[in-house]
Parts: C-alpha cells; structure tokens; sequence
C-alpha cells in the first residue's frame, strides 16, 4: 500500500522532470504539462511564463509564488491548488472555477478573468489591474485592499462582496445591481473615471485616487 501511494507524487516528479519535451510541435524553451496529472506536485517559485496546461490535473497543486505569466489554464482543474503570490500577468483563466483555490497576494494584472467563478474567494490584496473580469462570479468574496485598477467588472456578480480598501480607480464598476452604497463606500479609493451602474441609490463621492498607497504595498 506504502508503494501505491507514491505512484502519484513519483509520476508528478517525471513529469516536472520532463515536462519541456512533452507533447508534439513545444515552442522550444516552453514546457509542455498537456494531460499530465500533477495534483498535490510543488511548483512554488518555478518560472513557468507560457507554459501549456491543457487539460492538466493541478488538483492541491502548490504554486505559491511560480511565474505562471501569460498561460491559459482554461482547461486545467485547479481546485484546492495554492496560487498565493504567483504572477498570472496576461494569463487566460476566462471561465475557470476557483474552488478552494488560495489566492491570497497573486497578481492577475491584464489577466482574462471573464466569467470566472470566484464566490466566497479570499482575494485579499490580490492586484487586478486592467484585467477581464466581465461577468465574473465574486459574490461572498473578499476584496480588502484588493487592487482593481482600470479592471473591467461589467456584468460581474459582487453581491455581498466585502470592498473594504480595496482599490477602484478607473475601474468600470458597472456591475449587477445588487451591491449597496455602503458597501461599496468602503473602497480605499476611486477616481472620476471609475464608472458606477445606475442601480446606486446614491452615487459615493469620489476619493481621491493616492499613488502613495500603491508604493507600500
């Protein structure tokens, strides 16, 4: 039994070992984890900027702090993977389920994020800046000191979603109208170029947009 469950861990070592070479027609220098299982595999601060993961099992997967810039892990089962801290610029995670996924601290700036399901998530300070979240499902989630700057939320799903200093500026914030005034007033800051749905009672006044704020985090 001790050996059977080694398999796993063993077949996720290869596979990291020899992922460049897997699968027909890799752009040289990419690795290729297409089809692989590598649930419960440590990828922690790995550099792995375009690397494919169609259709890869990432399932409990530990990639805390990995470069996973520009990937598309549309297809890749993510759940209960830890992605706290990682740099996702640019990435295609369009539509993907975050269950249980840890996300605390990544940076997902210019990443498609349309129609993601991230309800309940903890997103505390995790940076969003100029990304696709049209449509996205962020009801019950928590965004303190989140920063969506110039992010697009059109259509996206913030009910009950805690805003508390999280940073709006440019944002379009036309979301479904079931976020409240005094929620949304919570936000650290946001600019005249941050646009609201009409569904606000009242409109917030607008804080001040404070770069000062961005250098210390």
């Amino acid at each position: 039994m001790a050996v059977h469950r080694c398999v796993p861990s063993l077949i996720a070592s290869l596979a990291l070992a020899c992922g460049s070479g897997a699968g027909s027609g890799t752009t040289p220098g990419v690795e290729d984890f297409s089809g692989q299982d590598l649930s419960g595999a440590d990828l922690s601060g790995r550099s792995l900027a375009a690397a494919r993961f169609d259709g890869t099992n990432l399932s409990g997967a530990n990639l805390r702090g990995a470069n996973l810039d520009g990937v598309d892990l549309t297809t890749a089962t993510l759940t209960g993977c830890d992605l706290r801290g990682a740099s996702l610029h640019g990435a295609n995670l369009a539509g993907v389920d975050f269950e249980q996924v840890k996300l605390g601290g990544a940076d997902f700036s210019g990443a498609k994020l349309a129609g993601a399901k991230l309800q309940g998530a903890h997103l505390g300070w995790t940076i969003f800046r100029r990304a696709d979240l049209t449509g996205a499902d962020l009801s019950w989630s928590f965004l303190m000191n989140a920063d969506f700057t110039e992010a697009v939320l059109l259509g996206a799903d913030l009910e009950r979603a805690d805003f508390e200093g999280a940073h709006l500026a440019g944002a379009d914030m036309r979301v479904r109208p079931n976020v409240t005034n005094l929620a949304a007033s919570k936000a650290h800051c946001w600019s005249a170029k941050t646009r609201w749905f009409e569904g606000l009672d009242v409109k917030p006044e607008i804080k001040p947009h404070d770069p000062k704020q961005e250098g210390g985090r």
